[in-house]
């Protein structure tokens, strides 16, 4: 579980944190395979940062 939480550090690095999104959607309007990503980026700090 380790080598996840380091990747997850790295990507907070470069692009940020879940929270910063603004919830705009525009990231779901270019996703080709039409994910909910707010709802993901949701989930992933209620797993990662407790």
């Amino acid at each position: 579980m380790t080598d996840v939480y380091n990747y997850y550090n790295n990507l907070i690095q470069m692009y940020g944190r879940p929270d910063d999104c603004v919830k705009c959607g525009k990231c779901e309007q270019r996703c080709p395979q039409h994910l909910k990503i707010r709802d993901f980026l949701a989930d992933v700090k209620a797993t990662l940062e407790g």
